[in-house]
């Protein structure tokens, strides 16, 4: 009884945290990056324990090593950087979806032409090409990601999963297997991911033999 007690006042704790949570995350989308900042310190300080204090941290953290002295790129990536999270988030029809998403990567694009040498262009780059995955336009998501897997293997498991979801199988096979061969220190934990994306393909294409075969190597 004691152990359901703490577990709910645990989960309300968590709801309401989750709740200032999005608020601060409405605020800095409106450009208010000081009220932010001072709303991140009082979330920690109210909330310790929570999974998101670190997270609050980490946020502190990044807008003071992106500002400068001039917060207006930060102002313009936050607010496309909601638009793109609203986008490929909850249900939608994927009309609404990509207008979210478009929206997004035009901001990102705005800010990325009017600041250049703002030290937030490679995070806002690296947004396009997963706008374009989830938006269904597979091959500008390849070509973006061709070009960073010559810089870092690890962009193979993503090259395979686009692949996977234009439906050409073998090639989703060919890069998850070059992300696990050429990534350095590669995990055990993305190891099995990776091996688990190649036997979703093995599935998808009811190669059951060698499904079974795996399994019983295993």
């Amino acid at each position: 009884f004691l152990t359901t007690i703490v577990y709910a006042q645990h989960k309300d704790y968590e709801k309401e945290a989750v709740t200032k949570w999005n608020e601060i995350g409405l605020i800095k989308a409106r450009g208010e990056i000081e009220n932010a900042l001072d709303m991140y310190k009082k979330f920690i300080n109210k909330y310790p324990n929570s999974d998101l204090s670190r997270s609050a941290e980490k946020a502190i953290d990044f807008i003071k090593g992106h500002s400068g002295y001039n917060r207006e790129p930060l102002k313009i990536y936050f607010k496309a950087e909601k638009i793109f999270y609203d986008g490929i988030s909850g249900e939608k029809t994927q009309e609404l979806r990509k207008k979210y998403l478009q929206k997004a990567l035009n901001e990102f694009q705005r800010m990325i032409d009017k600041y250049p040498e703002s030290s937030l262009v490679k995070r806002a780059k690296g947004h396009f090409s997963m706008g374009y995955e989830h938006m269904g336009e597979y091959d500008k998501a390849l070509a973006l990601k061709m070009e960073s897997a010559k810089k870092s293997p690890t962009a193979y498991f993503v090259i395979g999963r686009i692949y996977f979801k234009k439906g050409e199988y073998d090639k989703a096979i060919e890069y998850y297997e070059k992300y696990m061969n050429e990534t350095p220190n590669l995990s055990r934990k993305d190891k099995i991911y990776a091996e688990s994306a190649i036997d979703m393909v093995y599935y998808k294409t009811e190669q059951w033999d060698i499904l079974i075969d795996k399994w019983e190597k295993e």
